[in-house]
């Protein structure tokens, strides 16, 4: 059985010890004395790569400044790079092995690569722009030199079987807003483009409204922008990396960095490539600090054989997209699962991950995938991702996760396919779509090989430790299985549980064993033997309410209710729904325990015109609570004209959008994509004055994907976002 010591800590405790020892080791590039400093500025009338890189004089490519670096470093000479304000179009080739073991292995001479301006970074980009398109209709045509063909998997059709739209790497930008890529000439529409490598031709619908002979298009070119090998002592800051069109492989990226110890990158962003934004592989001690990894196609960050690796305050978002293309194939659905993730880590031994945000994903928010050791998650969130939060596969252990979120996940907010040796603590689940917690994987158990020991080992889900957790959702069950009874004799054999809040709102059969029976508190408690000093939220109301009404003045309204009588009430939590779901806006204390009754009030500002809801979310001093009744407050628009709510987001096969306007008036509400392309026409008519107008949005043939409803009258516009998922 694993130990407990770890569980009388305080919240944030675990955060605070890996905070000092961050702190500890943090790097000190800030403090290095230079010996030589280099400047990089291409938009300067002097630049060329025969300066000597002054200020007055600098150099015109990152490439030269690099290649100067190394020199430098292979004769123990500290360098500076400082890159100014520009985009510049080049891969960085930093493959030069000074570190190579038969090389100079030992030599520790740092290099500095950094934009010179935090607030306007430097880009290093992949694509060209190109011009000279000839117009031929509502399209726009020009000669294609390459011939990249999808990519070729070696698992292809052995492991998993994908169309085609997800194997190639051509990428178009206009304006810096992606086109989607057709298969077919006749299936060309506005904001999508179709490479026709038979005729040597590209095809461009631009967006709707956009001119594109006035337009900036880019084109993909390059595989990667930076590409470094057996460079210790490194440190990158500052810099946005973006649009290459690497293919599907494990070795390619926006960025590779391998075999490259003592690496730190700050401050950047991997942003728009084909498939992968930042790959790292075969290091030891490298720091993420303030990173994102943002719409790139497959996976935002790889890890692959790293040792020491750190996350700190580093965000994936949005990754995925172009995996979600395949749904646009007719009878496909879009495709969000192996390898893909907003963040995929692989064979890895010592990880930290502190206060990583994972979401709008189109696919998982994180990844650990098979041979993870030593790792640690605290104050994370993964929210919104159209997939699990966290899947743990083929994991040895051992893993804490603590002080983190998981809401409103499509699937699971964990998923495990064989994990040995999980801490889940003091971390809160909500509104996933199946849900909190699911332990699943092959019932022979999961082999693995450690990489370091060349050990094979055999991962079954074993040794788990959940506690202060608040397991709450309202999808078919709070914790699920898929194993056998053997495999599942063995999870709860070694499974510790307790204190634990579990709620579901209409259900209280929410435990699922194996073979899918599915237990109450009580019925689990029996079962595992766990969790006796657990809560579960519809145990039962301490507390008579008598009435709740609301009051309305202008844009407040003035909640008011009573008890007849309380016992151990520590108070009512005020909650409002927003985009379908209720959250906290306030809290009244209680009276305790009293029969005699009792009179509250609460005042709630700033409602959006239309339809409000509330309810009041009673506690008890041991940890229950109940929900009451919604209540619903109408507000008057206090906009000319708006867009007050649309339910429910994400939406999977319809969805409601409200309009209201303070005077009658005519107005078009429209449904686009994210290119900007308009998919549906929801409204041409009347709006009432101050009578809310709802429309039915059905999603029903739309691709998964973030949409945006667009409301114009006379001269007054509104919008909200939309996610459809599948």
């Amino acid at each position: 059985m694993v130990t407990t010591s770890i569980l009388s800590f305080p919240r944030g405790f675990l955060a605070i010890a890996v905070a000092i020892l961050i702190a500890g080791s943090a790097t000190t590039a800030s403090a290095q004395t230079w010996d030589v400093t280099l400047h990089v500025d291409n938009q300067h009338a002097s630049a060329s790569d025969s300066n000597p890189g002054t200020t007055a004089e600098p150099l015109a490519t990152v490439s030269e400044a690099m290649d100067r670096a190394i020199s430098n470093k292979q004769n123990s000479t500290s360098t500076r790079v400082v890159i100014h304000p520009g985009t510049y179009r080049e891969q960085v080739d930093v493959s030069t092995y000074t570190n190579y073991p038969s090389n100079d292995p030992n030599n520790a001479t740092p290099i500095l690569v950094e934009g010179a301006d935090a607030n306007n970074q430097p880009i290093i980009s992949g694509a060209e722009i190109w011009t000279n398109w000839t117009a031929q209709g509502n399209l726009y045509v020009h000669n294609w030199p390459y011939n990249w063909g999808p990519y070729t998997a070696p698992w292809q059709d052995t492991i998993i079987d994908l169309t085609e739209i997800v194997l190639r790497r051509e990428v178009v930008w206009i304006n810096d807003e992606r086109l989607d890529q057709v298969l077919e000439q006749s299936n060309l529409a506005p904001g999508t483009y179709f490479v026709d490598e038979a005729a040597d031709l590209i095809y461009v619908y631009p967006p709707a409204n956009v001119n594109l002979p006035q337009s900036t298009v880019e084109i993909g070119e390059r595989e990667r922008v930076w590409d470094q090998d057996y460079e210790d002592n490194v440190t990158i800051r500052n810099i946005t990396f973006e649009k290459s069109n690497s293919p599907w492989e494990d070795g390619y990226g926006l960025v590779r960095i391998s075999s490259s110890d003592n690496v730190t990158i700050e401050d950047c962003t991997f942003r728009e490539d084909n498939w992968t934004g930042l790959i790292v592989s075969r290091g030891d001690n490298m720091t993420l600090r303030r990173v994102t990894v943002d719409a790139n196609g497959g996976r935002g960050f790889v890890a692959w054989r790293m040792r020491n690796l750190q996350m700190i305050d580093s965000n994936a978002n949005r990754n995925n997209w172009r995996g979600y293309l395949q749904a646009t194939i007719p009878n496909q659905e879009p495709f969000k699962g192996w390898t893909t993730g907003g963040s995929n880590i692989q064979s890895t031994h010592g990880l930290t991950i502190i206060r990583y945000s994972a979401s709008e994903n189109e696919t998982r928010g994180l990844w650990f995938d098979t041979d993870i050791k030593n790792a640690i998650i605290d104050e994370s969130t993964f929210d919104d991702n159209l997939n699990d939060g966290l899947f743990i596969e083929a994991v040895q252990g051992p893993v804490t996760v603590s002080n983190s979120s998981f809401n409103n996940n499509f699937r699971h907010g964990i998923l495990t396919g064989m994990a040995d040796s999980l801490t889940i603590l003091n971390n809160t689940f909500e509104g996933n779509g199946l849900s909190p917690i699911r332990v699943s994987g092959a019932n022979a158990g999961r082999g693995i090989v450690n990489f370091e020991t060349n050990v094979y080992q055999t991962v079954l889900s074993r040794w788990w430790h959940m506690e202060y957790n608040q397991f709450h959702g309202d999808g078919p069950y709070l914790i699920g299985t898929t194993v056998d009874a053997t495999r599942w004799g063995e999870f709860i054999g070694n499974l510790t549980s307790d204190n634990n809040d579990w709620c579901h709102p209409t259900e209280a059969n929410v435990f699922q064993r194996q073979g899918g029976a599915q237990l109450t508190l009580d019925g689990w408690r029996s079962h595992t033997g766990q969790d006796l000093g657990s809560t579960f939220c519809a145990e039962g109301l301490a507390v008579e309410m008598t009435s709740l009404a609301a009051t309305v003045n202008e844009q407040s309204a003035t909640l008011q209710w009573s008890t007849a009588s309380e016992s151990n009430n520590t108070g009512f939590e005020i909650q409002q729904e927003q985009d379908g779901f209720f959250v906290a806006i306030g809290f009244v204390d209680g009276a305790g325990t009293t029969s005699e009754p009792t009179y509250y009030t609460y005042e709630v500002s700033n409602l959006q015109p239309g339809t409000n809801r509330f309810r009041l979310r009673q506690l008890n001093d041991n940890g229950t609570f109940s929900d009451s009744e919604i209540i619903e407050v109408m507000v008057d628009p206090a906009e000319e004209f708006s867009i007050v709510s649309s339910y429910p987001n994400p939406a999977f096969d319809r969805a409601t959008v409200t309009l209201v306007s303070r005077h009658e008036r005519n107005a078009i509400a429209s449904l686009f994509d994210a290119t900007g392309r308009k998919v549906r026409v929801l409204h041409d008519g009347p709006v009432g004055a101050g009578d809310p107008l709802t429309l039915t949005v059905d999603t029903r043939g739309l691709a998964s994907g973030i949409y945006l409803i667009r409301a114009t009258s006379d001269h007054h516009m509104a919008s909200r976002r939309l996610t459809i998922v599948r």
